[in-house]
């Protein structure tokens, strides 16, 4: 039996699947705070409510005013739903890149919206519901899955990392063309709407961890994660081609 993997809340594991995830999405030139808020506020023609939907602080006050507004709910919703939903998800997961590689991460596992209370973007909580969302999702993720850049490295996993300069969030990969296992250290949270400071670092263990003093790779890398600290944010990818490449052995040699 394929494994199954099951999310409801946004703050659980896996709860960057939900729409009740924080994850900005631009749609026609206006931004919205989460998937969530877009949906919700397609219900509706008049734009005072959209716009009053599109404001709400969060996304489960964006749900609540829904229902509030529900007698104004368009004609036609039920039969838009699914194209509404279905567009909203693909921008949300195209536009947020770090979700998109977790979701491409789930692999061939099953997707499903665990809910209780939904039988039709859910199952129920029982197993008996639709789980159109998780459909979606899974939908998708095929699709990414085959496209540049998330064809070319697959996400594995992620913990926090102490240093003497700070805590990072390391961020493994795998790239599929080698094999090779590379790493991104994340420090703070990164701002994209400027400049990011980032380390790209091959890996170099005679000097990042035997402290030679024949290269200045440790003293470099050291220096980066100090800087990133100082500034607050930023990422040191750590490329695993020891001597940019050629391997430790051939390194030795030359």
């Amino acid at each position: 039996m394929m494994d199954e993997i099951q999310f409801y809340e946004a703050y659980d594991d896996f709860g960057f699947l939900s729409n009740f995830a924080l994850a900005a999405i631009e749609i026609d030139g206006v931004k919205w705070p989460s998937s969530e808020h877009f949906y919700q506020a397609q219900k509706f023609n008049d734009p005072q409510i959209q716009d009053l939907i599109r404001l709400a602080s969060t996304p489960d006050e964006a749900f609540r005013l829904s229902r509030e507004y529900a007698q104004f709910v368009k004609s036609d919703w039920m039969a838009v739903r699914d194209s509404v939903m279905r567009n909203v998800v693909a921008a949300k997961f195209t536009q947020n890149p770090s979700y998109a590689y977790q979701l491409v991460a789930t692999a061939e596992q099953v997707l499903t919206e665990h809910s209780h209370k939904d039988a039709y973007w859910g199952d129920g909580g029982d197993g008996s519901g639709r789980n159109e969302l998780g459909k979606i999702l899974m939908d998708v993720r095929s699709k990414l899955a085959q496209q540049e850049p998330y064809n070319l490295v697959t996400y594995v996993d992620s913990a926090k990392l102490p240093t003497q300069f700070g805590t990072f969030q390391m961020n493994g990969f795998i790239e599929k063309a080698t094999g090779k296992e590379h790493l991104a250290l994340v420090y703070g949270k990164l701002d994209t709407s400027e400049p990011v400071l980032i380390r790209l670092h091959s890996e170099c263990l005679t000097g990042d961890a035997l402290f030679s003093a024949r290269c200045d790779c440790g003293f470099q890398l050291a220096k980066a994660m100090q800087n990133i600290v100082n500034k607050g944010s930023g990422v040191i990818l750590y490329l695993r081609q020891e001597g940019r490449g050629i391997g430790l052995l051939n390194k030795i040699r030359a």
